[in-house]
This record gives structure tokens, C-alpha cells and sequence, in this order.
């Protein structure tokens, strides 16, 4: 009979511990489930007052109250330094920036695609070729079956002192 009862105490124990495990399982996915909701609404609060900024930098842009003139500034050099950018990144694509929306424009395009604003940009001429005379005393004319009798303290830069 104490075997009997030894096991009737051993699944007593194996059921309690697994109903624990049970209830602390509900117990933590609860507590996930509401740090996510949590954590979803702290995103919403950060929307809600990044948007407030906004619309309040947007309608007050041009007389900004003390406490907030710091961060004006700031939007408005990044927003210039924002532009700048672009510009560069257009030019590398020989593209130009549209001073309406900033859309990119094609070099030869009359109006902006985006907006319909006219290109006032004015194209430049093609670049010329540009010819530099170099004096004869520092030309050396090295003909196939001469070596060039350079020696080993000659670089690129500077010609040969001969």
C-alpha cells in the first residue's frame, strides 16, 4: 500500500506543478499581450505630439514663441542642409530640383511633372575643351627604341632635371 500511495502523492504533485505552469503561462501571455497594447498607444501619444510640433512649426513658422525658437532653427537649417543634398544628388544624376516642390526634373524639361511649374533653369553651354601650352624645356620625347633615362629619384610630378 505505500507504493500505492507514494504515486497518488507523486501525480498529486506533477498536477499542481502543472497546473502552476498553466496559470503562470495565461499569467505571462496576459502581461505580453498588455505591454504590446501599451506599448502600441505610447506610439500613438508619439505620433499625436510629433504632429502637434508639426502643424504648430507650420502655422507659427515665421514667429516662433522663445522656449520652441531653438527647434525652429534647427528644422529650418536641416530643411536647407535637406535641399542642398537633393541638389547635389540631382546634379549627379543630371537631373535639376523643382524650386516649386521639389520634385526632380530632367535637364531639358520645360515644367515640372509634379506640380506644372515652369523650368526657369537656364542650360548651361557644353563645356569646351580646354588646351594648356607647356613649355618645350618640359617635354621630354621618348621615342619606342629609347628607354627613358629617367632616374630611380624621379616621380610622377616632376620631370626629369635633364
Amino acid at each position: 500500500m505505500e507504493m500505492k500511495e507514494m504515486f497518488e502523492k507523486a501525480g498529486d504533485s506533477v498536477s499542481k506543478f502543472a497546473k502552476s505552469v498553466g496559470d503562470n503561462s495565461k499569467k505571462l501571455a496576459s502581461k505580453v499581450k498588455l505591454n504590446k497594447t501599451i506599448h502600441d498607444l505610447e506610439k500613438i501619444k508619439e505620433t499625436a505630439y510629433t504632429e502637434i510640433g508639426k502643424q504648430y512649426f507650420l502655422s507659427h513658422a515665421d514667429a516662433v514663441e522663445e522656449p520652441y525658437a531653438e527647434w525652429a532653427l534647427k528644422i529650418v537649417e536641416a530643411n536647407e542642409q535637406i535641399t542642398k543634398c537633393k541638389q547635389e544628388i540631382a546634379a549627379l544624376d543630371d537631373l535639376l530640383i523643382c524650386p516649386v516642390c521639389g520634385a526632380e526634373i530632367a535637364e531639358g524639361q520645360k515644367f515640372c511633372s509634379h506640380c506644372g511649374a515652369k523650368n526657369e533653369a537656364k542650360p548651361e553651354p557644353a563645356a569646351e575643351a580646354k588646351t594648356e601650352t607647356v613649355p618645350d624645356e618640359i617635354v621630354e620625347v621618348v621615342t619606342k627604341d629609347e628607354p627613358s633615362e629617367k632616374s630611380e629619384t624621379d616621380t610622377p610630378d616632376q620631370p626629369s632635371a635633364s
